[in-house]
C-alpha cells in the first residue's frame, strides 16, 4: 500500500491555477512467477513474470496495469541471451503520464537533454519496450561481464504514439 499527497497547480496547456492538496492510496497485487537460474553475474536460464494491478482511491482514482515477462537462454557455458517484453498503461479519470527511459528499463532515453533541459524520454498513459540482449564474459576469470542491446519502445495517450529505438555495446 502506498499513500501519496500532491500539491501544487492545476491546468491545461500553459494555463495554470493553484489547486488544492490531493490525498490518495493505492494498494496493489501481484502475481510472480520466476524459474530463472540466477548466478552472481545475473540470470542464465528460465524466465521471470510478474503481472500487478494498482488502483489508486481515494480524490485522485485511477488503474495502472503492468505485465513483465523476461526469458533467459542458456547458449554457452558462461553466455545468455535475455529477452524482455514490458508494458504499463493507465486508465481512469485521473490517468497518469508514465515516462520510460534510463538504465533500467529504455536505455536509448533518459540520457540526454531536448531543447528545454526536459529528459528526452518514451512516455504515454501506455507504454511498451522490447529488449534484446546478449549478455558474454569479457575477461576469462568472470570479473566483467559485456552486453550487446538492442531496445524498442513506444508511448501513446489519446493524442498520438511515439516510438524509439535504441542498442549499443
Amino acid at each position: 500500500l502506498e499513500g501519496w499527497m500532491v500539491e501544487g497547480e492545476r491546468g491545461e496547456g500553459d494555463e495554470r491555477e493553484p489547486s488544492e492538496d490531493f490525498f490518495y492510496a493505492v494498494p496493489f497485487a501481484a502475481y510472480v512467477h520466476d524459474t530463472s537460474l540466477y548466478t552472481y553475474l545475473g540470470p542464465l536460464d528460465g524466465m521471470r513474470a510478474r503481472f500487478s494491478v494498482r488502483p489508486a482511491l481515494g480524490e485522485l482514482t485511477f488503474l495502472t496495469l503492468t505485465a513483465d515477462y523476461r526469458r533467459y537462454i542458456h547458449v554457452t557455458r558462461k553466455s545468455a541471451l535475455a529477452l524482455r517484453g514490458m508494458t504499463l498503461a493507465n486508465f481512469g479519470e485521473n490517468a497518469r503520464m508514465l515516462e520510460m527511459g534510463g538504465a533500467l528499463t529504455f536505455r536509448g532515453r533518459g540520457f540526454e537533454k531536448d531543447a528545454d533541459d526536459e529528459d528526452v524520454l518514451v512516455k504515454g498513459e501506455a507504454v511498451a519496450l522490447a529488449n534484446v540482449e546478449y549478455r558474454f564474459p569479457l575477461l576469462p576469470i568472470d570479473l566483467l561481464r559485456g552486453v550487446v542491446f538492442c531496445d524498442a519502445a513506444v508511448g501513446s495517450d489519446d493524442h498520438d504514439a511515439r516510438t524509439a529505438f535504441g542498442g549499443g555495446v
